[in-house]
């Protein structure tokens, strides 16, 4: 037993280390800040368009990010609200802002923005998409009222 044990011991030292452990790898990382064009410190919401291009959310506005430098978005035609919006990006690549007055979709070859669901009032002022499923969205609201969408026209549908 005790021969086994010296046995394994041995066999285990004679193993070379790189197969024991892990390969060192090295990472870049960058930091941003305001100093660097960010609006804010503090970033709501982060996503991607189909260019990888990032979006970012803030409570004042929001930036596209190029991987080089960082562009404001202002309000425009389909694109009525900039304040502390959120991102979600579907699964044929659409990006879709969710802002106080419904949702927007970005429309990547225009580098435009259209309205495609307008909140009623009564919804209050958060909303939220749960998710995509079966060819439509689902939505949710601050009185957590679920509301469902085509997927392709965006046509509010009842439940």
């Amino acid at each position: 037993m005790f021969l086994r044990s010296i046995l394994y011991v041995l066999l285990i030292s004679l193993l070379p280390a790189n197969l024991l452990g892990q390969k060192k790898s090295r990472y870049n990382f960058f930091s941003y800040n305001v100093n660097e064009g960010l609006l804010q410190s503090n970033v709501l919401d982060i996503d991607f368009d189909q260019n990888n291009f990032c979006w970012l959310s803030f409570a004042n506005g929001i930036q596209k990010f190029d991987g080089n430098r960082f562009t404001d978005v202002p309000i425009q035609k389909g694109l009525p609200d900039d304040k502390g919006t959120g991102f979600f990006r579907q699964k044929n690549g659409r990006l879709l802002v969710i802002h106080a007055t419904g949702i927007s979709r970005y429309n990547i070859d225009k580098d435009d923005f259209e309205l495609i669901y307008r909140k009623p009032a009564s919804f209050g002022r958060k909303l939220m998409i749960l998710g995509e499923n079966n060819k439509k969205l689902y939505l949710i609201n601050e009185q957590a009222d679920i509301v469902t969408l085509r997927e392709d026209t965006y046509e509010l549908l009842d439940i």
